[in-house]
């Protein structure tokens, strides 16, 4: 590999009389993340009860999150929000509290995730 000079100028290196100009090297390679590293401690009794619970949590907060998505989806399709609001994104920010950004990323998800059960 070719290195580069640092503080060279076009004429060429820098004078004798100026430092030494600094070489380039590239870094050092990471290591593979294909290749696992030593397995840590087992877990003690509590860290498995919380990691129990926790997963639990992600289990439901997963389905309520693709849930809240496809009811975003029907509400605005069907234009559920007319009676009130002009607008979807009115009604998001109004009603939900909810940026418009976040509204369709929820949407989006859920509309992702159908599709896959569908390609099942």
């Amino acid at each position: 590999m070719k290195s580069i000079t640092l503080g060279s100028k076009a004429g060429g290196p820098e004078s004798a009389s100026g430092p030494a100009p600094a070489k380039w090297t590239p870094p050092a390679l990471l290591e593979s993340p294909f290749e696992s590293g030593p397995l840590q401690p087992a877990l003690s009794q509590p860290e498995q009860k919380q990691l129990q619970a926790l997963e639990e949590v992600i289990r439901k907060g997963w389905a309520t999150f693709l849930e809240v998505g496809a009811a975003l989806l029907t509400i605005n399709q069907a234009k559920l929000y007319r009676s009130e609001h002009e607008t979807f994104e009115e009604y998001c920010r109004d009603r939900l509290g909810l940026s418009r950004p976040y509204a369709y990323s929820l949407i989006g998800s859920a509309e992702v995730n159908k599709q896959i059960w569908v390609a099942d």
